[in-house]
Protein backbone atom coordinates (compact mmCIF):
# COMPACT_ATOMS: atom_id res chain seq x y z
CA UNK A 1 0.00 0.00 0.00
CA UNK A 2 1.49 3.33 -1.02
CA UNK A 3 1.51 6.12 1.51
CA UNK A 4 0.68 9.56 0.22
CA UNK A 5 2.73 12.67 0.88
CA UNK A 6 0.19 13.83 3.46
CA UNK A 7 0.84 10.74 5.60
CA UNK A 8 4.62 11.27 5.35
CA UNK A 9 4.23 14.90 6.37
CA UNK A 10 1.99 13.92 9.28
CA UNK A 11 4.46 11.25 10.41
CA UNK A 12 7.36 13.71 10.14
CA UNK A 13 5.48 16.31 12.18
CA UNK A 14 4.59 13.74 14.85
CA UNK A 15 8.18 12.50 15.08
CA UNK A 16 9.51 16.07 15.16
CA UNK A 17 7.09 17.07 17.92
CA UNK A 18 7.93 13.90 19.86
CA UNK A 19 11.66 14.64 19.62
CA UNK A 20 11.11 18.26 20.60
CA UNK A 21 9.00 17.37 23.64
CA UNK A 22 11.32 14.58 24.77
CA UNK A 23 14.46 16.65 24.24
CA UNK A 24 13.09 19.64 26.11
CA UNK A 25 12.97 17.76 29.42
CA UNK A 26 16.70 17.00 29.34
CA UNK A 27 19.23 19.78 29.73
CA UNK A 28 21.88 20.27 27.02
CA UNK A 29 24.61 19.73 29.62
CA UNK A 30 23.37 16.18 30.06
CA UNK A 31 23.93 15.47 26.36
CA UNK A 32 27.43 16.97 26.49
CA UNK A 33 28.26 14.95 29.59
CA UNK A 34 26.96 11.74 28.01
CA UNK A 35 28.93 12.50 24.84
CA UNK A 36 32.22 12.85 26.69
CA UNK A 37 31.42 9.87 28.94
CA UNK A 38 31.01 7.70 25.81
CA UNK A 39 34.31 9.01 24.47
CA UNK A 40 36.01 8.23 27.78
CA UNK A 41 34.55 4.71 27.77
CA UNK A 42 35.70 4.15 24.18
CA UNK A 43 39.24 5.26 24.89
CA UNK A 44 39.52 3.37 28.14
CA UNK A 45 38.55 0.29 26.13
CA UNK A 46 41.09 1.16 23.43
CA UNK A 47 43.79 1.66 26.04
CA UNK A 48 43.23 -1.69 27.73
CA UNK A 49 42.35 -3.84 24.71
CA UNK A 50 44.31 -2.22 21.86
CA UNK A 51 47.23 -0.59 23.65
CA UNK A 52 46.42 3.04 22.83
CA UNK A 53 48.55 5.50 24.79
CA UNK A 54 46.83 8.29 26.70
CA UNK A 55 48.26 10.92 24.33
CA UNK A 56 46.88 9.08 21.28
CA UNK A 57 43.47 8.81 22.92
CA UNK A 58 43.50 12.50 23.80
CA UNK A 59 44.55 13.48 20.28
CA UNK A 60 41.77 11.36 18.79
CA UNK A 61 39.26 12.88 21.23
CA UNK A 62 40.30 16.42 20.34
CA UNK A 63 40.35 15.86 16.58
CA UNK A 64 37.44 13.45 16.11
CA UNK A 65 35.33 14.35 19.13
CA UNK A 66 35.68 18.12 19.40
CA UNK A 67 37.13 19.70 16.25
CA UNK A 68 35.12 17.72 13.67
CA UNK A 69 31.74 18.16 15.40
CA UNK A 70 32.50 21.88 15.83
CA UNK A 71 33.38 22.17 12.13
CA UNK A 72 30.21 20.30 11.20
CA UNK A 73 28.12 22.66 13.32
CA UNK A 74 29.78 25.71 11.75
CA UNK A 75 29.53 24.34 8.21
CA UNK A 76 25.83 23.49 8.51
CA UNK A 77 24.67 26.75 10.09
CA UNK A 78 21.84 28.35 8.13
CA UNK A 79 21.55 25.34 5.79
CA UNK A 80 18.12 23.77 5.75
CA UNK A 81 17.81 20.00 5.83
CA UNK A 82 16.85 18.26 2.63
CA UNK A 83 13.45 16.53 2.72
CA UNK A 84 13.52 12.85 3.54
CA UNK A 85 10.87 10.17 3.87
CA UNK A 86 10.75 7.51 6.58
CA UNK A 87 8.02 4.98 5.89
CA UNK A 88 8.27 2.57 8.83
CA UNK A 89 10.54 4.16 11.45
CA UNK A 90 10.06 1.56 14.19
CA UNK A 91 10.68 -1.49 12.01
CA UNK A 92 13.54 0.14 10.11
CA UNK A 93 15.28 1.22 13.31
CA UNK A 94 14.93 -2.20 14.91
CA UNK A 95 16.30 -4.00 11.85
CA UNK A 96 19.26 -1.63 11.50
CA UNK A 97 20.11 -1.84 15.21
CA UNK A 98 20.07 -5.65 15.01
CA UNK A 99 22.24 -5.41 11.90
CA UNK A 100 24.71 -3.14 13.69
CA UNK A 101 24.90 -5.34 16.76
CA UNK A 102 25.34 -8.64 14.95
CA UNK A 103 26.97 -7.98 11.60
CA UNK A 104 29.20 -5.05 12.48
CA UNK A 105 30.46 -6.85 15.59
CA UNK A 106 31.23 -9.91 13.45
CA UNK A 107 32.96 -7.78 10.82
CA UNK A 108 35.04 -5.98 13.43
CA UNK A 109 36.13 -9.20 15.07
CA UNK A 110 36.69 -11.59 12.17
CA UNK A 111 36.81 -9.79 8.83
CA UNK A 112 38.94 -6.82 9.84
CA UNK A 113 41.27 -9.23 11.65
CA UNK A 114 41.77 -11.08 8.38
CA UNK A 115 42.22 -7.85 6.42
CA UNK A 116 44.94 -6.80 8.85
CA UNK A 117 47.02 -9.81 7.72
CA UNK A 118 47.24 -8.45 4.16
CA UNK A 119 50.77 -7.04 3.96
CA UNK A 120 50.77 -5.59 0.43
CA UNK A 121 49.94 -1.96 1.05
CA UNK A 122 47.79 -0.81 -1.85
CA UNK A 123 45.82 -4.07 -1.73
CA UNK A 124 45.36 -3.76 2.06
CA UNK A 125 43.89 -0.25 1.77
CA UNK A 126 41.58 -1.20 -1.11
CA UNK A 127 40.25 -4.29 0.67
CA UNK A 128 39.83 -2.34 3.93
CA UNK A 129 37.91 0.41 2.14
CA UNK A 130 35.74 -2.17 0.38
CA UNK A 131 34.87 -3.97 3.62
CA UNK A 132 34.03 -0.69 5.38
CA UNK A 133 31.88 0.55 2.49
CA UNK A 134 30.05 -2.76 2.14
CA UNK A 135 29.26 -3.13 5.85
CA UNK A 136 28.54 0.52 6.70
CA UNK A 137 26.90 1.69 3.46
CA UNK A 138 26.09 -1.10 1.01
CA UNK A 139 24.36 -3.68 3.18
CA UNK A 140 22.33 -1.14 5.23
CA UNK A 141 21.22 0.57 2.00
CA UNK A 142 20.18 -2.78 0.52
CA UNK A 143 18.24 -3.60 3.69
CA UNK A 144 16.45 -0.24 3.59
CA UNK A 145 15.69 -0.56 -0.13
CA UNK A 146 14.10 -3.97 0.44
CA UNK A 147 12.43 -3.24 3.76
CA UNK A 148 10.89 0.15 3.04
CA UNK A 149 10.50 -0.18 -0.73
CA UNK A 150 12.51 3.01 -1.19
CA UNK A 151 14.12 4.31 -4.33
CA UNK A 152 17.83 5.13 -4.10
CA UNK A 153 17.04 8.83 -4.54
CA UNK A 154 14.89 8.68 -1.39
CA UNK A 155 17.71 7.15 0.67
CA UNK A 156 20.29 9.66 -0.51
CA UNK A 157 18.65 13.05 -0.91
CA UNK A 158 21.10 15.33 -2.68
CA UNK A 159 21.12 18.85 -3.90
CA UNK A 160 23.64 20.19 -6.36
CA UNK A 161 23.12 23.80 -5.30
CA UNK A 162 26.28 25.46 -4.08
CA UNK A 163 24.83 26.48 -0.76
CA UNK A 164 23.81 22.91 0.12
CA UNK A 165 27.12 21.43 -1.11
CA UNK A 166 29.29 23.83 0.88
CA UNK A 167 29.15 21.84 4.18
CA UNK A 168 30.22 18.65 2.40
CA UNK A 169 33.07 20.52 0.73
CA UNK A 170 34.34 21.99 4.02
CA UNK A 171 34.10 18.68 5.89
CA UNK A 172 35.83 16.82 3.04
CA UNK A 173 38.66 19.33 3.03
CA UNK A 174 38.96 19.04 6.82
CA UNK A 175 39.09 15.24 6.59
CA UNK A 176 41.79 15.40 3.91
CA UNK A 177 43.79 17.88 5.98
CA UNK A 178 43.51 15.64 9.03
CA UNK A 179 44.58 12.57 7.04
CA UNK A 180 47.59 14.36 5.56
CA UNK A 181 48.59 15.85 8.93
CA UNK A 182 48.23 12.65 10.93
CA UNK A 183 49.57 10.25 8.29
CA UNK A 184 52.05 7.92 9.88
CA UNK A 185 51.16 8.82 13.48
CA UNK A 186 50.78 5.27 14.72
CA UNK A 187 47.42 4.14 16.00
CA UNK A 188 45.70 7.39 14.97
CA UNK A 189 45.83 6.02 11.39
CA UNK A 190 43.60 3.16 12.55
CA UNK A 191 41.15 5.53 14.27
CA UNK A 192 40.47 7.34 11.00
Amino acid sequence: MACGPQWNLLAAVCVYEGVQSSASSIRPGTYVGAYFALWALAFISLHFFEGFEASEALAALVVLGVIFPALAMLATRRVSALPCVVRRPGVETAVLVMYLLVVIAWVLVSVLGRVAHIRTEPLHLIVLLGVKLATAVGFPAAIMLALGHYRIAELVPISLKGRELRPALWMSLAALLMQSTLAGCGKMDDAT
